[in-house]
């Protein structure tokens, strides 16, 4: 009982994340170039959030699956893709190496 209580959570607040368009602020603030460390913590933001809550025994038919990568496409659609290759030439080496981790995020 107490796990499905936790999954709950989990699939709340991802819920919760989409719902107040968190990822379209995070990749707003990527566009910050004057502010490398607000970068730098949107990138982290967007690198938790798009291989989605991973829980274990998720339906195949759930959007919450992996195989749907739903969260992945969220992020795809709202034009992060430019961003980030524009953010691989970066000055700031941690802007730089989370922008290039993020492109190559397994899913």
């Amino acid at each position: 009982m107490e796990r499905r209580a936790i999954v709950d959570d989990i699939a709340h607040l991802y819920e919760q994340i989409v719902r107040h368009n968190l990822p379209r602020k995070w990749i707003e603030q990527l566009k910050a170039v004057d502010m490398p460390m607000l970068q730098f913590q949107a990138l982290r933001a967007l690198t938790l959030f798009v291989p989605g809550p991973r829980i274990a025994s998720t339906p195949t038919e759930s959007v919450l699956h992996p195989s749907k990568m739903f969260f992945k496409k969220l992020v795809i659609t709202e034009g992060i893709v430019p961003i980030l290759f524009q953010l691989c030439e970066s000055p700031v080496i941690d802007v730089m190496s989370q922008s290039v981790f993020h492109l190559f995020l397994p899913c």
